[in-house]
């Protein structure tokens, strides 16, 4: 049986603003990593309490961290959003996405409200 944690919802829903679902320093997060938050938790509310922040050259953004069932810390999932761009590893594989058009070559805009 698949985990709850990878359990996809759909994401034609109405998003709730990142103070409502309670983000740790929200206020503090640009918008993109705001919007990126609302989206990652609405589709994946299990890993909300895997979310923190991260700091570089001033700049505030997502951080979420997820320790495999296997216990290796060393190669956890993470999920970053510095230079708005969300960025993702998981052992050895490592990927940035800054390019969120749709097939039809529409940007899409990260709500926060």
């Amino acid at each position: 049986m698949p985990s709850a944690l990878f359990r996809k919802q759909s994401l034609h829903v109405e998003r709730p603003l990142p103070w409502a679902l309670g983000l740790k320093m929200s206020n503090h997060l640009s918008k993109f990593s705001q919007g990126v938050a609302v989206e990652l938790f609405n589709a994946f509310p299990e890993m909300k309490e895997f979310e923190s922040v991260t700091e570089n050259d001033g700049e505030v953004a997502l951080y979420v961290e997820v320790i495999p069932p296997t216990g290796d810390a060393e190669n956890p999932l993470r999920i970053s959003t510095l230079r708005e761009e969300i960025t993702v590893s998981f052992d050895a594989y490592h990927a940035h996405f800054e390019d969120f058009r749709n097939a039809g070559g529409i940007a899409h805009e990260f709500d926060v409200g």
